[in-house]
C-alpha cells in the first residue's frame, strides 16, 4: 500500500512540474502569464464552485477559498511531497519492532 500511495505522490509531483512548464511555454508563446487557479481543478474534478468574497462582502475570504486560489502546480506539488513522504517513510523496514 505505502509504494502505492509513493508512486501517487511522484505522479503528483510530476504532474505538478508539468503543468508549470505547461504555463511557462504558454508565457513565452503570448507573452502573458496565466495563472491557473486550484478551483479550476476542483470544479473539474466535481466539487462545488467556491463561493465569490467580493459578493459576500469585506472579510469574508475563509482559507477555502484562500486554498482554492492557490496556483494548481503548487497544490499539486505540495500534495505530491505529502504523498511521496508518507509513502516512502519506513519503506524498507518490514519487519522492524517500532
Amino acid at each position: 500500500m505505502r509504494r502505492l500511495v509513493l508512486i501517487v505522490g511522484s505522479g503528483a509531483i510530476v504532474a505538478s512540474v508539468g503543468v508549470a512548464l505547461g504555463q511557462v511555454i504558454q508565457w513565452r508563446r503570448d507573452g502573458v502569464w496565466t495563472e491557473i487557479p486550484f478551483s479550476v481543478l476542483w470544479v473539474a474534478f466535481g466539487g462545488s464552485a467556491p463561493p465569490d468574497p467580493l459578493l459576500m462582502g469585506r472579510g469574508a475570504e475563509t482559507p477555502v477559498t484562500w486554498f482554492l486560489g492557490l496556483p494548481v502546480s503548487l497544490v499539486l506539488f505540495l500534495f505530491g511531497a505529502v504523498l511521496a513522504w508518507i509513502g516512502g517513510t519506513r519503506m524498507g523496514q518490514r519487519y522492524s519492532r517500532f
